[in-house]
């Protein structure tokens, strides 16, 4: 390990006052970001600082970046570094660092505040008709460059440093920042939290504390009713349908949660650097669809493609509750992050489709669990226990929670919602989803039928499909 002046190193830590160590602080983000989009590069100056005393912590960066230097602000000299090998809960995206204290103290040290050099060189994939010079696969935590703008979420991309404690496994990619970002290639600068900025230069400012996903370049952005929409390709009829669907979904959420949805949402239409990729994610308060042809927004204007668009909208803006107003932190998160969410997406497609469109995605849910043999939610220690993630969060679990919905009923469904969203809780795993259950049921003996049927049963889907009729 290598090592830290010790003097330093005691000075910095003698500055940390007992009232620091128990703040849980929102970490605060200064700097300049140059970007290329022609030749596939990000260069980065940024100072952190604001955020909690931690003693077991990571920061992570993507691997795409070459260090130059790390500092410490308060007081001034450069630091060693060292990587960890053992970073369990990263992404294949991130390196993560730490600063190692004095051997003969042991430990991490923290500075107070940080500021990081480092350059980025990423592929530029230009072939749109994905025939030749194109990537094996896209993903949502890949930097992409696709010749007319790059892409770059703050989750699992982490371009930015985003501190991990390890203790409390809680990441802070949520930051408030203050930001120059030049960009000579660029027509459009944007970055979550503010409004697209037109130019190759953008000061960005947000003291609300944001994901910072980036989209830059040159690409048309319009504004429909306070909406805005980043190269979408739609014309004002579907424009304003779009924000319709989405101010209905945000009036079905509030109703039955009772908790405002605050956020403007922004949604971007970017292209895969991999032929064959499309999905959606959600970085709040941008929506991000990922495809071009079939899979672009455009094509979801029609009215074939409503369904579509109802069920992956009111699945993305679901996580505003479920992954932003309520952070999860375990490795039986996406049972309530996904899960929850597609549950929710769920109820909105009955509540605004028809019958029979619903009934059809319900049926092709079930069809694709035919052989599926889900360990029960007891027994998930880790990720690997989903056996298939995909239909482990986004099918099963969300029946589980349909069929307690229709044992339980509307009020006392929508209030277990409520207390999964507001009860505090350090870990939001199993058990905090039990006790949840608890607060809304009031009722023990409930509980333990409940849990005997779709918690710690290996039976639990099946038992789940009848209770709903399938």
């Amino acid at each position: 390990m290598r090592k830290l002046i010790a003097g330093l190193m005691a000075l910095s830590l003698a500055s940390f006052s007992l009232s620091a160590i128990a703040q849980d602080s929102i970490p605060y983000l200064t700097g300049t970001v140059h970007l290329s989009i022609e030749k596939g590069t990000m260069d980065c100056d940024l100072t952190l600082r604001g955020y909690p005393f931690i003693s077991d912590y990571l920061i992570r960066i993507n691997s795409g970046m070459n260090i130059l230097y790390f500092r410490s602000v308060q007081p001034d000299f450069k630091i060693y570094y060292d990587r960890s090998s053992n970073d369990s809960t990263s992404t294949d995206e991130t390196n993560g660092y730490y600063f190692g204290a004095d051997p003969k103290q042991g430990g991490k040290f923290l500075p107070k505040a940080i500021r990081f050099r480092y350059t980025g060189k990423f592929p530029v994939v230009t072939d749109t008709a994905m025939s030749g010079e194109v990537s094996v696969e896209d993903w949502r935590g890949n930097i992409a460059f696709n010749g007319y703008s790059v892409r770059a979420d703050g989750l699992q991309s982490c371009w930015y440093p985003v501190l991990y404690d390890i203790k409390m496994k809680k990441r802070y990619e949520r930051v408030r920042y203050d930001l120059d970002v030049d960009c000579p290639d660029c027509r459009v600068i944007y970055v979550n939290g503010t409004a697209p900025v037109s130019g190759t230069h953008a000061h960005l400012h947000s003291d609300v504390p944001r994901e910072m996903f980036m989209y830059a370049g040159d690409f048309p952005v319009v504004n429909s009713q306070g909406t805005f929409f980043l190269n979408a390709g739609l014309d004002e009829t579907h424009l304003r349908s779009f924000t319709k669907m989405t101010n209905d979904i945000k009036h079905f959420y509030e109703s039955h949660l009772k908790i405002p949805f605050t956020d403007t949402i922004t949604y971007i239409q970017a292209t895969p650097t991999a032929p064959d990729h499309a999905w959606a994610f959600v970085a709040f308060p941008s929506i991000v669809n990922v495809g071009f042809g079939k899979y672009a927004l455009n094509s979801y204007a029609d009215p074939q493609g409503n369904s579509w668009l109802i069920s992956t909208l009111s699945h993305e803006l679901g996580h505003f509750y479920f992954g932003t107003s309520r952070y999860f932190n375990t490795d039986f998160s996406p049972v309530l992050g996904e899960g929850l969410a597609e549950f929710l997406s769920l109820n909105v497609s009955r509540t605004l489709l028809p019958d029979s469109i619903y009934k059809k995605r319900i049926a092709q849910k079930v069809k694709a669990m035919k052989d599926f043999k889900p360990l029960p939610f007891t027994r998930i220690r880790t990720e690997r226990d989903f056996h298939n993630r995909e239909l482990y969060v986004y099918y099963f679990a969300p029946f589980v929670y349909m069929a307690i919905q229709k044992e339980i009923g509307e009020k006392a469904t929508w209030e277990w919602m409520q207390q999964l969203l507001k009860m505090p809780g350090d870990f939001t795993n199993y058990t905090f989803l039990e006790t949840t259950l608890s607060k809304a049921l009031g009722n023990p003996g409930r509980l333990a039928e409940l849990k005997a049927n779709y918690f710690d049963s290996d039976e639990a889907l099946g038992n789940a499909l009848k209770e709903l009729g399938y």
